[in-house]
């Protein structure tokens, strides 16, 4: 009987060491899939390209890609001045331009809220404050709404030019 106990007590250690030995291993894996994993998140390549491009885009160089046609980075000082725009971002704008976007801005006060285009922001309707983004883009509007005779209706528009935003008020 002693030679029995011994064997079933040599089969349940071996049983615990390769329990122990499968949970080593699975732990071993699993710190070196992570180890990858944060080694690719912490490089500077974007996954899936062929090139390993950097990433680009963050308050220090702009935020658009270079891949990106529309967007226009402009340098926004400490001081709250426009600068000039970032360098792949440049835009032209004439002061024919900017009295054309002037000239849109003022006829978008007293338009009621269903006729205004969706590319417009709102930053306010009535009480109701909205957040925006702070990224300054060269032409956007944004627009503060009134309520009259029941409907809201443009009462402000900021227009965000190369000299700095202005801004309309009936």
């Amino acid at each position: 009987m002693d030679k029995l106990a011994r064997n079933v007590f040599s089969l349940r250690h071996r049983s615990v060491a390769c329990r122990q030995s499968v949970f080593g291993i699975t732990v071993v894996a699993l710190v070196s899939i992570m180890a990858v994993a944060c080694d690719i998140a912490a490089s500077d390549a974007v996954p899936g390209t062929d090139d390993a491009a950097p990433i680009t885009g963050s308050p220090a160089t702009g935020m658009c890609a270079p891949e990106v046609p529309d967007c226009v980075d402009v340098v926004i000082d400490p001081d709250g001045t426009v600068g000039e725009p970032a360098a792949g971002g440049d835009i032209e704008l004439d002061e024919r331009d900017t009295s054309v976007l002037r000239s849109d801005a003022h006829a978008l006060l007293g338009v009621t809220e269903s006729e205004l285009d969706p590319a417009i922001r709102v930053s306010r309707r009535g009480d109701e404050h909205f957040a925006v983004t702070e990224d300054y883009v060269i032409g956007r509007m944004t627009v503060e709404l009134d309520e009259r005779d029941g409907d809201y209706v443009v009462s402000v528009v900021v227009l965000e030019l190369p000299d700095g935003p202005e801004t309309f008020d009936e």
